[in-house]
């Protein structure tokens, strides 16, 4: 059957820079409108002859023909997208590499990359939730989840009909998840610590807003540990809420800073773990308002190892949450999932590393 459908015209764009459209290419080639979309929409032109291909893209090129994008869905029955849906904003750099990394691997794949940023509150989740739903997304990531939240509203409105990967801890839903092993990132911290003779050490940290008192005692199991054994001490661990806010970090390590300085020499932590980096360059800011030297007088550690602590001055020692492989193993967990609706769920876990830099010296211990 022949694809010729009329004359072919010379290649000229609308009148006044009107949208060129699939009738303007079928005028331009000569060819049939329905062999125009079965190259450009539906994914189906390898049944037409290079020649035909070769006629329709010079057309493309030369007009500047740009595809509407929900015509091509409607074509090929998909919509090519991907959400990911952040529960927290990108006043911490840590969440701008995850939606980085989320979005080059999707796009490796063919996919495009729809996100969406929520307060952290419930319905502010399901109106976002709704509203990548309305977009088609074929797939959905949604973290960081550190406890339960409202996933049983969220499992109510997919109702099992997209694919969904968590991301940030293992929390037993009825999702596919991908976690960090936290417990093993603050035992190396703390025995790099112990190791270099830290026998007082101090937590700064901002847990998510929503964290139960059992879902904290669940996170941080092992610095709660350390507790028990007499490394860390009620007085000098601080909580605040995660607001990924700078300038409330920095408030709870000025806060910090005068506790240490009142505290007698002998009682004074000689080191600090903290929740994360953005904790910790705050951290390093405030100790050096107060006059509190890093390293010589508190060794550091973050979390999250951001590009920039190697940076730092000290460059900070860090716990290296491995953020690309995490975003890596949420996507291919995703596609598996698009692949293999009815699977098992899968928890894949993670495994942090410590990255030593200049923020930590030994101690002296008393013989």
């Amino acid at each position: 059957m022949s694809t010729e459908a009329v004359k072919p015209q010379a290649l000229r764009r609308p009148p006044g820079g009107g949208r060129v459209t699939l009738e303007h290419l079928a005028a331009a080639t000569g060819l049939a409108r329905t062999t125009i979309s079965d190259i450009m929409n539906r994914n189906v032109g390898t049944k037409y002859s290079a020649e035909t291909r070769d006629r329709v893209m010079k057309a493309v090129n030369e007009l500047g023909y740009l595809p509407v994008r929900a015509a091509q869905q409607l074509a090929r029955g998909r919509s090519g997208q991907i959400g990911l849906m952040l529960t927290r904003d990108f006043s911490n750099p840590f969440f701008a590499r995850v939606a980085d990394v989320v979005e080059r691997e999707v796009r490796k794949l063919g996919y495009r990359l729809q996100m969406t940023v929520t307060d952290g509150e419930e319905g502010s989740e399901a109106e976002r939730l709704r509203q990548l739903q309305s977009d088609a997304v074929e797939g959905l990531i949604i973290g960081p989840v550190y406890e339960k939240l409202d996933l049983d509203m969220h499992a109510n409105l997919l109702k099992g009909s997209l694919p969904t990967v968590l991301f940030g801890g293992s929390i037993g839903s009825v999702f596919d998840e991908v976690a960090i092993h936290d417990a093993i990132g603050w035992r190396l911290a703390i025995q790099h610590l112990t190791e270099r003779g830290h026998r007082n050490i101090a937590f700064l940290s901002a847990p998510p807003s929503r964290l139960t008192a059992d879902n904290v005692n669940e996170r941080f199991s092992a610095l709660l540990e350390l507790r028990v054994a007499g490394v860390f001490h009620a007085e000098w661990i601080f909580w605040q809420h995660d607001t990924g806010r700078f300038e409330d970090s920095l408030a709870v390590s000025r806060e910090f800073s005068q506790r240490w300085l009142q505290a007698p020499a002998d009682d004074r932590p000689t080191a600090v773990i903290c929740h994360n980096d953005q904790v910790a360059l705050t951290a390093l800011s405030a100790f050096h308002e107060a006059g509190i030297r890093v390293p010589n007088d508190l060794s550091l550690i973050g979390c999250d190892n951001l590009p920039e602590s190697a940076y730092l001055v000290p460059s900070l020692t860090s716990i290296d949450n491995h953020v690309d492989e995490q975003m890596r193993q949420a996507v291919n967990r995703l596609m598996a999932r698009i692949e293999s609706p009815g699977a098992d769920r899968a928890t894949i876990v993670v495994q942090p590393s410590l990255v030593t830099r200049g923020s930590v010296i030994s101690v002296h211990r008393e013989p």
